[in-house]
């Protein structure tokens, strides 16, 4: 019996540990590369997600994110919602007067990758119809994720694999070693492109 794989990628990750490790990875090439590290027989058709966080004025993304879906992948595009500095002020609250840290609040944005790159793991490991899926390569080194990969894993009964960028500088390594124990394999794209 041939085994189904689904491939999952939180394309932040992707492109930003790729861009760190100078190793940009094309999602398109990604079942290429990540099947044949797969043990036993499977079927070659396999379905890829790639979720990402999108800024809708950057057409350059737009253009990249329609070439992806046109190769086959399903594309899950969330808008990016950035929050500014609000402490307005350039006096106040800069600096620990003790240790001297930076104690401004710093503009964040927020991406919703991980928790969608969750729930849609999790709904693909109860899913049935049309087949179920035996093998999830999940496509991100963040350790947010362990329990997901716990559920689908150890109650769910399937293998998990993550893939990542694992590097001996702790600077760019994105592939947490926390997931080590936690899964069935490890893929370092450092060590196969």
């Amino acid at each position: 019996m041939l085994k189904n794989v689904v491939i999952i990628v939180d394309g932040t990750n992707l492109f930003l540990s790729g861009k760190r490790n100078g190793n940009m990875i094309w999602p398109p090439d990604l079942p290429s590369i990540l099947l044949p590290h797969v043990d036993g027989d499977i079927n070659p058709v396999c379905k890829t997600h790639y979720f990402t966080s999108v800024d809708r004025n950057n057409k350059g993304q737009q253009k990249a994110l329609n070439k992806i879906s046109k190769s086959g992948i399903i594309v899950h595009d969330y808008d990016l919602k950035y929050y500014p500095d609000l402490n307005q002020c350039s006096h106040c609250n800069d600096k620990c007067h003790i240790c001297g840290r930076n104690l401004r609040k710093k503009p964040h944005k927020e991406k919703m990758i991980d928790i969608a790159v969750a729930t849609k793991a999790i709904e693909i490991a109860y899913q049935t119809n049309p087949c179920p899926y035996d093998t999830f390569i999940i496509v991100s080194g963040d350790k947010d994720l362990i329990p997901t990969i716990r559920l689908v894993r150890q109650k769910l009964g399937k293998e998990v694999i993550v893939a990542g960028f694992r590097h001996d500088d702790h600077e760019t390594n994105s592939l947490a070693y926390e997931l080590d124990k936690e899964v069935d394999k490890v893929i370092n794209f450092n060590e196969i492109k």
